[in-house]
């Protein structure tokens, strides 16, 4: 395991550069209202509106245990994503993948976010 993210690592691109003119796609209000309504009862609720809430991307939402909320402080302590990494191709051509937590190499420092 340590050798396939080491290994991962090497091979991802530097990050792009931003682009500081392009528009953000965010929902409006009425279609926030809307999505919340419609997202009522399913079983990803609470990932959703955590998604909605904070801004974190899915693999980092994903990633969160219960060490990382802080009830007291009401934060989210995001330094970890999870991600389906591609192991090798099965006998049959078939690509085999695992999920593995990785802590985040991408900023030196790590996140709180809070509300």
């Amino acid at each position: 395991m340590k050798m396939v993210l080491e290994e991962l690592r090497n091979t991802l691109a530097e990050p792009a550069e931003e682009n500081l003119d392009a528009k953000e796609n965010c929902l409006s209000t009425v279609e926030s209202h809307r999505f919340l309504e419609t997202i009522e009862g399913n079983r990803y609720e609470e990932l959703f509106l955590i998604l909605m809430h904070t801004g974190i991307r899915i693999g980092e939402a994903l990633a969160l245990q219960w060490r990382d909320v802080n009830f007291d402080e009401k934060y989210l302590r995001v330094y970890k994503t999870l991600n389906r990494v591609k192991l090798y191709y099965d006998k049959q051509g078939k690509r085999l993948t695992e999920l593995y937590y990785i802590t985040q190499i991408t900023s030196p420092k790590k996140r709180k976010v809070s509300d």
